[in-house]
């Protein structure tokens, strides 16, 4: 997966002369798509999010996840996911820092809980890099209906603000249901 993102943010530098963000270990889409209604559903799990602007925002296929997007000017790239098999009962850091495999240098900036859909979720924000290349990362980790789902925004470091809503918006309209 790291080759892959790697190849992603070469080509990404050299359209924008920017070095990226796309250090999605973890992350990725299937064939991820949302109905009209704003929910992704994947077996008996369905979920809303508030899907990102298509003007601003392109979606993108990551192996492993369900939806993901890259902004369509700049190096920014918002990713979720759910887990609902096979992950144990770990705690909320446990799984934050195993999003972060792949990463190198990381710092941790900030960390706070928050409520999100009902139920505490642990928000993250790092300065890492990858392959060398520094990045921002802000993480976010909930459980849910025995799932475990994760929200990811990466940006160039300095540059978090310029698409931030977007991300807290994926954050405060996100719903869960399983079937």
């Amino acid at each position: 997966m790291v080759w892959y993102l790697t190849g992603i943010m070469r080509r990404l530098t050299r359209r924008e002369g920017v070095l990226a963000a796309l250090a999605c270990v973890g992350l990725g889409a299937c064939d991820g798509h949302l109905n009209k209604e704003g929910y992704f559903t994947k077996g008996h799990l369905q979920y809303r999010v508030a899907a990102p602007d298509p003007a601003t925002w392109q979606q993108v296929k990551f192996a492993g996840n369900d939806l993901a997007w890259i902004a369509r000017t700049s190096a920014h790239v918002l990713s979720v996911n759910a887990t609902c098999e096979e992950h144990g009962d770990p705690g909320l850091e446990v799984l934050t820092n195993h999003l972060l495999f792949g990463f190198t240098e990381k710092e941790l900036k900030t960390r706070q809980t928050k409520l999100i859909d009902g139920r505490e979720a642990l928000l993250s924000n790092y300065l890492a890099k990858l392959d060398g290349v520094p990045v921002e990362i802000d993480v976010a980790v909930l459980k849910k209906n025995d799932c475990v789902h994760d929200f990811i925004y990466i940006s160039p470091p300095g540059r978090a603000a310029e698409h931030r809503a977007q991300f807290d918006r994926l954050l405060s309209e996100f719903t869960a249901e399983r079937g």
